[in-house]
């Protein structure tokens, strides 16, 4: 299967109708005279509103073009007609123009086209009668809202319910710990061999451009298992390392445990947690039936005793206390997952397999440290055996999944929670920063999936993707649909854009905010700020290395783009910790 590449006919109809829809809603009422600070509320107000109705009814995977469903296009050909609705024939031509948009293009957020409407709006001057017309674009969005919520679902066939008969896929999520972007065989680092993960790239997809939601470990998970910002519940940092009953993952937040242990999963974590210490915030009270693992971010690789073992960082089965047997974490904890995979091959499942490698302490076997590269600094030996310890244990899983026969029906993921601490020895070349900053180093991330079943094999995925995506992803391939309480995610189902039944990118803006760092990216443009500095613009296509700075010659590009963060940001709860 080819890569998939963005079309630039469809760039340029995009604008088109980006540019009809602007011009039906600023000429659409009557322009009357109100003094400028009447721009500002309104704006305000625009900006302020909840979309999340519209937002949802048009989230991508719904129009995934499966077999009996009324497409977007065939249902605005229809609507055009006058089949479908006495309420459509009752809308103006702007209300008309905005919902024919909506149909054509589901990818694009509401909100943030407002948005952009009514910051071109500013840019026209911010005279009296423009800003009439926030009010006009407000009240053919709300109209726009009422039909697409109230109307459309009568008249669009959802996706029909999963067959009975058919077998729900296991989920395993692999995560590695602070690992380089470029230390990976995967990226052509023969100082690193991983040949289990190359493998699982063979069978599956790379993609190229893989992202997480935060720099740092324990928002990145935060993100990764609930589908949605971390910033939205205010878990903006990494959980202080000191026992807490308040900080952690909060208890309103469902976790993709927590909805496929509701449609009859077996589901276990294993490994680092890093999402809170207190009874509340254990893994057995957020969805898993199982749990073997340490609770804090870091511990030791070998067996700890004495003062080094605390009930933050001590292994536990469960909620208990377990004697330290094990001679090397990584290996224990490949070990059991393939153990689990063995008891529970009967299935589905679902596998959380969190491991601490390759975080500092920088702590290798001898047997592993005798295959690395001599020639390398002892930091990167180190790390290099590390990473071949857990490439051997992520080889124990796939060799499990095999000789259980239960291989073509799995989901299995690797990522990387963040990017790699340069100071620790990682490399994350070519991308700029690391661990804990906002440029690409810091959150674009290894990242392949394989699902023999439906996806792909040997694809290199060209579009930015998220960690957010793995949740609805994978509760859209386990149930084949969304139940009505299902929270309000900001990841998307990738199965379309990686079959090919979804022909253009799969994502809308990705954000990132951290203390005084902040980025978001747009299609190929990515604007940033590290901290507190400058602001800082950059087109990943012509410059993926972040540098050469274009805000001072592309300053609407990089105005649009902090208005559309801005919106973003204003949903955010404060920082808990």
């Amino acid at each position: 299967m080819a890569v998939l590449q963005t079309d630039a006919a469809m760039k340029r109809i995009r604008r088109s109708v980006a540019l009809a829809l602007w011009l039906a809603l600023t000429f659409a009422g009557n322009a009357r005279a109100h003094h400028a600070a009447f721009y500002k509320t309104t704006f305000d107000a625009v900006r302020g509103a909840d979309f999340t109705g519209v937002e949802r009814l048009f989230a991508p995977d719904v129009w995934s073009g499966q077999a009996g469903e009324m497409t977007p296009a065939e249902l605005l050909q229809r609507l055009k007609a006058g089949k479908v609705s006495r309420l459509y024939e009752t809308l103006g031509s702007g209300q008309r123009v905005l919902v024919s948009f909506l149909l054509e293009y589901p990818d694009e957020r509401p909100s943030e086209q407002i948005l952009l409407m009514a910051q071109r709006v500013g840019e026209s001057g911010n005279t009296d009668p423009y800003a009439w017309q926030i009010i006009e674009i407000g009240t053919d969005v709300a109209h726009a809202e009422t039909f697409l919520t109230r109307e459309l679902p009568r008249f669009v066939k959802q996706p029909a319910d999963p067959d009975p008969e058919s077998t729900p896929p296991n989920v395993i999520i692999i995560v590695s710990d602070d690992a380089g972007f470029a230390d990976f065989s995967l990226h052509g680092n023969r100082d690193f061999p991983t040949p289990n993960i190359d493998r699982l790239a063979a069978g599956g997809v790379r993609f190229s451009q893989g992202y997480v939601s935060a720099s740092v470990c324990s928002p990145s998970r935060a993100g990764l298992l609930t589908g949605r910002y971390q910033q939205r519940f205010g878990h903006h940092n990494n959980i202080p390392p000191r026992y807490s009953e308040t900080n952690g993952l909060p208890v309103e937040e469902t976790t993709l445990a927590d909805v496929l242990k509701a449609q009859g999963y077996r589901t276990i974590a294993l490994g680092k947690w890093h999402l809170g210490y207190a009874p509340a915030f254990h893994p057995l009270a957020r969805g898993f039936d199982d749990y073997y693992g340490f609770l804090k971010g870091a511990r030791s690789y070998f067996p700890t005793s004495g003062k080094k073992h605390t009930r933050l960082n001590q292994l536990l089965r469960d909620r208990e206390p377990v004697e330290e047997r094990f001679e090397y974490m990584t290996d224990a904890l490949g070990r059991e997952a393939a153990a689990y995979i063995d008891a529970h091959a009967g299935g589905p499942f679902f596998l959380y397999l969190a491991f601490n490698a390759v975080h500092t302490p920088l702590h290798a076997t001898e047997e592993k440290l005798a295959q690395t590269n001599p020639e390398l600094t002892s930091g990167r030996r180190k790390r290099a055996a590390m990473t071949m310890s857990m490439d051997d244990a992520i080889g124990e899983v796939l060799a499990a999944l095999d000789r259980n026969d239960i291989a073509e029906n799995s989901i299995v993921v690797f990522i990387n929670d963040n990017g790699g601490q340069t100071k620790a020895g990682a490399d994350n070349a070519p991308l700029r920063g690391k661990k804990g900053q906002p440029y690409e180093g810091g959150i674009r991330v290894p990242f392949v999936a394989r699902w023999p079943a439906r996806w792909p094999a040997g694809v290199v995925y060209e579009h930015p993707v998220s960690a957010l995506d793995l949740f609805p992803t994978a509760l859209r391939a386990a149930v084949g649909g969304y139940a009505t309480d299902t929270p309000r995610l900001d990841g998307i189902n990738l199965t379309p854009s990686l079959t090919g039944d979804r022909d253009v990118p799969p994502h809308r803006p990705l954000f990132w905010k951290r203390k005084e760092n902040f980025a978001v990216r747009r299609g190929d443009w990515k604007l940033v700020q590290f901290d507190g500095g400058p602001v800082e613009l950059y087109n990943l296509a012509d410059d993926p290395c972040e540098s050469k700075d274009l805000i001072a010659t592309q300053p609407q590009v990089a105005e649009g783009l902090r208005s559309i963060y801005d919106a973003w940001e204003q949903r955010h709860e404060e920082a808990r910790w």
